[in-house]
C-alpha cells in the first residue's frame, strides 16, 4: 500500500498528537471491499505500521486487501481516493 504524498499532508492535519490514521477494509478482494479512514485512533498489537510520518494503521487484512493500491487526495474534491498503482 502506498500513500502519497498529498494525502500524508491532509492526514497531518487531521490527527492529534500521539494518535494515528486507521486505514479498515471489510470484504474480499475479488468482491471488493468497504474502506474506511478513521483519524484520531490508538495503535493495538494487531496492527501494522504502513507509514511513522503521519502515523498511519491498518490491520493485517486490510493490508492484504489494499496491496498494490495508493491512498491519494485530491484536494479539488476534498476527498481520499484509493485506487490501483500507474492508474491515478
Amino acid at each position: 500500500m502506498n500513500i502519497t504524498l498529498s494525502a500524508r499532508s491532509k492526514i497531518l492535519t487531521l490527527l492529534d498528537d500521539g494518535k494515528a490514521f486507521r486505514i479498515q477494509a471489510s470484504g474480499s478482494g475479488s468482491a471488493g471491499a468497504h474502506v474506511d479512514l478513521i483519524p484520531n485512533e490508538s495503535v493495538t498489537a494487531q496492527d501494522s505500521t504502513i507509514s511513522t510520518v503521519p502515523l498511519v494503521i491498518a490491520d493485517i487484512t486490510t493490508v492484504t486487501l489494499l496491496a498494490g493500491q495508493s491512498v491519494d487526495f485530491d484536494y479539488l474534491t476534498g476527498e481520499f481516493i484509493i485506487s490501483n498503482r500507474g492508474q491515478e
